[in-house]
Protein backbone atom coordinates (compact mmCIF):
# COMPACT_ATOMS: atom_id res chain seq x y z
CA UNK A 1 0.00 0.00 0.00
CA UNK A 2 2.84 2.40 0.47
CA UNK A 3 3.80 2.36 -3.25
CA UNK A 4 0.88 3.38 -4.92
CA UNK A 5 0.78 6.64 -2.08
CA UNK A 6 4.76 7.19 -2.49
CA UNK A 7 3.82 7.84 -6.16
CA UNK A 8 1.00 10.45 -5.82
CA UNK A 9 3.42 12.48 -3.79
CA UNK A 10 6.04 12.38 -6.52
CA UNK A 11 3.53 13.03 -9.36
CA UNK A 12 2.12 15.96 -7.32
CA UNK A 13 5.35 18.10 -6.56
CA UNK A 14 6.38 17.44 -10.80
CA UNK A 15 2.81 19.38 -11.08
CA UNK A 16 3.83 22.41 -8.34
CA UNK A 17 7.37 22.84 -10.35
CA UNK A 18 5.82 23.34 -13.64
CA UNK A 19 3.20 25.70 -12.54
CA UNK A 20 6.00 27.50 -11.03
CA UNK A 21 8.43 27.85 -14.07
CA UNK A 22 8.30 31.04 -15.03
CA UNK A 23 6.79 31.82 -19.15
CA UNK A 24 9.11 33.06 -21.28
CA UNK A 25 7.63 35.81 -24.04
CA UNK A 26 4.85 34.59 -26.66
CA UNK A 27 6.32 35.03 -30.22
CA UNK A 28 3.41 37.14 -32.45
CA UNK A 29 2.60 35.46 -36.12
CA UNK A 30 1.16 37.29 -38.52
CA UNK A 31 -0.35 35.48 -41.70
CA UNK A 32 -1.67 37.07 -44.43
CA UNK A 33 -4.80 35.08 -45.70
CA UNK A 34 -6.10 35.92 -49.67
CA UNK A 35 -9.68 36.33 -48.62
CA UNK A 36 -10.70 38.12 -45.33
CA UNK A 37 -9.57 41.69 -43.43
CA UNK A 38 -8.08 39.85 -40.30
CA UNK A 39 -5.21 42.43 -39.58
CA UNK A 40 -5.95 46.03 -39.30
CA UNK A 41 -3.96 48.22 -41.51
CA UNK A 42 -2.56 50.67 -38.64
CA UNK A 43 -1.36 47.32 -37.12
CA UNK A 44 0.93 46.67 -40.21
CA UNK A 45 4.27 47.98 -41.24
CA UNK A 46 4.26 49.47 -45.23
CA UNK A 47 6.17 46.16 -46.10
CA UNK A 48 3.45 43.90 -45.02
CA UNK A 49 0.87 46.32 -46.38
CA UNK A 50 2.68 45.54 -49.97
CA UNK A 51 2.82 42.27 -48.93
CA UNK A 52 -0.98 42.16 -48.69
CA UNK A 53 -1.66 43.88 -51.87
CA UNK A 54 0.30 41.24 -53.97
CA UNK A 55 -1.63 38.14 -52.77
CA UNK A 56 -5.25 40.23 -53.80
CA UNK A 57 -4.10 41.31 -57.11
CA UNK A 58 -5.10 38.65 -60.06
CA UNK A 59 -2.08 37.79 -61.65
CA UNK A 60 -1.13 40.15 -64.89
CA UNK A 61 0.32 38.69 -68.16
CA UNK A 62 3.17 40.24 -69.37
CA UNK A 63 1.71 40.33 -72.91
CA UNK A 64 -1.49 42.24 -71.47
CA UNK A 65 0.93 44.91 -69.31
CA UNK A 66 3.01 45.62 -72.32
CA UNK A 67 0.02 46.40 -74.57
CA UNK A 68 -1.32 48.56 -72.52
CA UNK A 69 1.97 50.73 -72.42
CA UNK A 70 0.77 51.20 -76.29
CA UNK A 71 -1.23 54.05 -77.34
CA UNK A 72 -2.73 54.14 -80.73
CA UNK A 73 -2.50 57.04 -82.50
CA UNK A 74 -5.57 59.07 -84.73
CA UNK A 75 -5.85 59.19 -87.88
CA UNK A 76 -6.00 62.91 -89.06
CA UNK A 77 -7.12 64.35 -92.36
CA UNK A 78 -4.31 64.69 -94.58
CA UNK A 79 -4.68 66.71 -98.38
CA UNK A 80 -3.57 64.96 -100.54
CA UNK A 81 -2.70 65.12 -105.02
CA UNK A 82 -3.62 62.42 -107.16
CA UNK A 83 -0.98 61.76 -109.75
CA UNK A 84 -1.68 59.80 -112.66
CA UNK A 85 0.65 57.13 -114.54
CA UNK A 86 0.11 54.85 -117.57
CA UNK A 87 -0.22 51.28 -116.54
CA UNK A 88 1.63 50.22 -119.87
CA UNK A 89 4.41 52.28 -119.80
CA UNK A 90 5.04 52.99 -116.18
CA UNK A 91 5.30 57.02 -117.32
CA UNK A 92 3.99 59.88 -115.73
CA UNK A 93 0.80 61.28 -117.23
CA UNK A 94 -0.54 64.13 -115.11
CA UNK A 95 -2.10 65.11 -112.29
CA UNK A 96 -6.32 64.49 -111.73
CA UNK A 97 -8.43 67.19 -111.09
CA UNK A 98 -12.13 67.53 -111.06
CA UNK A 99 -13.31 68.82 -114.19
CA UNK A 100 -17.41 69.00 -115.86
CA UNK A 101 -17.23 65.18 -115.79
CA UNK A 102 -15.31 64.35 -113.16
CA UNK A 103 -11.70 63.66 -113.12
CA UNK A 104 -9.80 64.85 -116.13
CA UNK A 105 -6.08 64.81 -116.38
CA UNK A 106 -4.24 67.95 -116.29
CA UNK A 107 -0.50 69.29 -116.47
CA UNK A 108 -0.71 70.72 -112.37
CA UNK A 109 -2.17 69.97 -109.20
CA UNK A 110 -5.57 71.65 -108.77
CA UNK A 111 -7.67 72.01 -105.48
CA UNK A 112 -6.17 69.03 -103.36
CA UNK A 113 -7.98 66.07 -102.21
CA UNK A 114 -8.11 64.90 -98.25
CA UNK A 115 -8.51 62.01 -96.66
CA UNK A 116 -7.75 60.07 -93.37
CA UNK A 117 -4.38 58.58 -92.74
CA UNK A 118 -2.65 57.48 -90.32
CA UNK A 119 1.05 56.53 -89.38
CA UNK A 120 0.12 52.63 -88.54
CA UNK A 121 -1.94 52.09 -91.37
CA UNK A 122 -0.44 50.09 -94.40
CA UNK A 123 -3.92 49.11 -96.41
CA UNK A 124 -7.12 49.80 -95.64
CA UNK A 125 -10.32 49.43 -97.71
CA UNK A 126 -13.52 51.51 -97.91
CA UNK A 127 -11.90 54.62 -97.85
CA UNK A 128 -13.18 58.41 -98.27
CA UNK A 129 -11.63 60.60 -100.39
CA UNK A 130 -13.03 64.26 -100.16
CA UNK A 131 -12.68 67.29 -102.44
CA UNK A 132 -12.90 70.85 -101.86
CA UNK A 133 -15.87 71.58 -103.37
CA UNK A 134 -18.96 72.35 -100.35
CA UNK A 135 -21.50 71.10 -102.82
CA UNK A 136 -20.25 67.84 -103.87
CA UNK A 137 -17.32 66.84 -101.11
CA UNK A 138 -16.76 63.36 -102.00
CA UNK A 139 -15.26 61.77 -104.30
CA UNK A 140 -17.43 58.84 -105.58
CA UNK A 141 -18.25 56.35 -108.61
CA UNK A 142 -21.12 57.93 -110.95
CA UNK A 143 -23.10 55.88 -112.89
CA UNK A 144 -22.79 57.15 -117.00
CA UNK A 145 -26.38 58.31 -118.24
CA UNK A 146 -27.62 55.22 -120.30
CA UNK A 147 -24.88 52.96 -118.88
CA UNK A 148 -26.03 49.46 -116.66
CA UNK A 149 -25.12 49.76 -112.88
CA UNK A 150 -23.48 46.32 -113.26
CA UNK A 151 -19.88 46.36 -114.42
CA UNK A 152 -17.27 43.37 -114.18
CA UNK A 153 -15.48 41.05 -116.86
CA UNK A 154 -17.18 41.26 -120.50
CA UNK A 155 -19.16 44.29 -119.81
CA UNK A 156 -18.88 47.14 -121.31
CA UNK A 157 -20.43 49.91 -118.09
CA UNK A 158 -18.46 52.19 -116.63
CA UNK A 159 -18.68 55.19 -113.87
CA UNK A 160 -17.41 58.18 -113.84
CA UNK A 161 -15.02 59.31 -110.96
CA UNK A 162 -17.07 62.46 -110.07
CA UNK A 163 -18.41 64.60 -106.71
CA UNK A 164 -21.44 63.43 -104.87
CA UNK A 165 -23.63 65.34 -102.56
CA UNK A 166 -23.67 62.74 -99.73
CA UNK A 167 -22.62 59.68 -99.35
CA UNK A 168 -22.76 55.89 -99.07
CA UNK A 169 -21.48 53.20 -96.17
CA UNK A 170 -18.92 51.04 -97.65
CA UNK A 171 -19.84 47.54 -99.12
CA UNK A 172 -23.08 49.01 -99.23
CA UNK A 173 -25.37 49.14 -102.85
CA UNK A 174 -25.45 51.56 -105.55
CA UNK A 175 -27.68 54.44 -104.14
CA UNK A 176 -29.17 57.43 -106.04
CA UNK A 177 -27.36 60.51 -104.60
CA UNK A 178 -27.48 64.05 -106.22
CA UNK A 179 -23.95 64.23 -107.93
CA UNK A 180 -22.21 66.48 -109.64
CA UNK A 181 -22.49 64.77 -113.55
CA UNK A 182 -26.32 65.94 -113.97
CA UNK A 183 -26.93 67.85 -110.14
CA UNK A 184 -29.83 65.02 -110.06
CA UNK A 185 -29.90 61.97 -107.20
CA UNK A 186 -30.69 60.60 -110.71
CA UNK A 187 -27.85 58.21 -111.15
CA UNK A 188 -26.30 54.96 -109.08
CA UNK A 189 -23.54 56.48 -106.86
CA UNK A 190 -20.54 54.91 -104.30
CA UNK A 191 -19.13 56.91 -102.29
CA UNK A 192 -16.55 55.27 -99.89
CA UNK A 193 -15.27 52.94 -102.62
CA UNK A 194 -11.34 53.58 -102.12
CA UNK A 195 -8.45 50.83 -101.45
CA UNK A 196 -5.69 53.30 -100.29
CA UNK A 197 -2.00 51.76 -100.19
CA UNK A 198 -0.75 54.40 -97.13
CA UNK A 199 3.26 52.75 -98.85
CA UNK A 200 2.82 53.27 -102.21
CA UNK A 201 -0.43 55.89 -102.14
CA UNK A 202 -2.35 53.50 -105.04
CA UNK A 203 -5.53 54.20 -104.33
CA UNK A 204 -8.18 51.66 -106.49
CA UNK A 205 -12.06 51.72 -106.94
CA UNK A 206 -14.00 49.11 -105.90
CA UNK A 207 -17.77 48.78 -107.25
CA UNK A 208 -20.15 46.78 -105.36
CA UNK A 209 -23.17 45.62 -108.39
CA UNK A 210 -26.85 46.41 -107.61
CA UNK A 211 -26.60 42.14 -107.11
CA UNK A 212 -24.20 42.34 -104.06
CA UNK A 213 -20.97 41.39 -105.88
CA UNK A 214 -17.82 43.63 -105.89
CA UNK A 215 -15.83 44.21 -109.05
CA UNK A 216 -12.46 45.94 -108.61
CA UNK A 217 -12.40 48.20 -111.79
CA UNK A 218 -9.60 49.33 -113.86
CA UNK A 219 -9.26 53.52 -114.14
CA UNK A 220 -8.77 54.57 -117.83
CA UNK A 221 -8.27 57.90 -119.76
CA UNK A 222 -8.32 58.83 -123.57
CA UNK A 223 -5.89 61.47 -122.33
CA UNK A 224 -7.96 64.11 -120.87
CA UNK A 225 -11.14 61.97 -119.34
CA UNK A 226 -11.42 59.33 -116.36
CA UNK A 227 -13.29 56.63 -116.45
CA UNK A 228 -13.59 53.50 -114.09
CA UNK A 229 -14.54 50.21 -116.18
CA UNK A 230 -14.71 46.37 -114.98
CA UNK A 231 -13.34 45.25 -118.86
CA UNK A 232 -10.76 47.66 -120.35
CA UNK A 233 -11.24 45.82 -123.81
CA UNK A 234 -15.11 45.66 -123.62
CA UNK A 235 -14.91 49.05 -123.02
CA UNK A 236 -12.71 50.30 -125.56
CA UNK A 237 -15.17 48.17 -128.19
CA UNK A 238 -17.87 50.29 -127.08
CA UNK A 239 -16.71 53.61 -127.05
CA UNK A 240 -14.52 53.59 -130.15
CA UNK A 241 -10.85 52.71 -128.70
CA UNK A 242 -8.12 55.04 -127.50
CA UNK A 243 -8.99 54.54 -124.04
CA UNK A 244 -5.75 52.70 -121.91
CA UNK A 245 -4.93 52.23 -118.33
CA UNK A 246 -3.88 54.53 -115.69
CA UNK A 247 -3.36 54.59 -111.94
CA UNK A 248 -3.90 56.73 -109.45
CA UNK A 249 -1.73 57.51 -106.57
CA UNK A 250 -1.40 60.12 -103.44
CA UNK A 251 1.38 61.76 -102.70
CA UNK A 252 0.94 65.03 -99.84
CA UNK A 253 -0.28 68.48 -101.24
CA UNK A 254 2.14 71.13 -100.33
CA UNK A 255 0.88 73.55 -97.36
Amino acid sequence: MRLPVFLSIVAAIAAVNVEAKPKGPTATINRFTFKGNNIADEALTPAQRYARELTRRAPTRRATAEKRQESEVAASTQSISLGVTNDDTGSFVGYADVGLTGLEIKESPGLPFSHLANPTWTINTNQRITISNPLYPNLGLVQRPGESATLGPGLSSSVYIAGVTSYTLPGSLPDLLVNSITGLADLAVETDIWTVNYNTGAMIPIWVNPDGTAVTLTVVTDGTSIVATGDVAAFNDANGGGWFAISLAFSIAPP
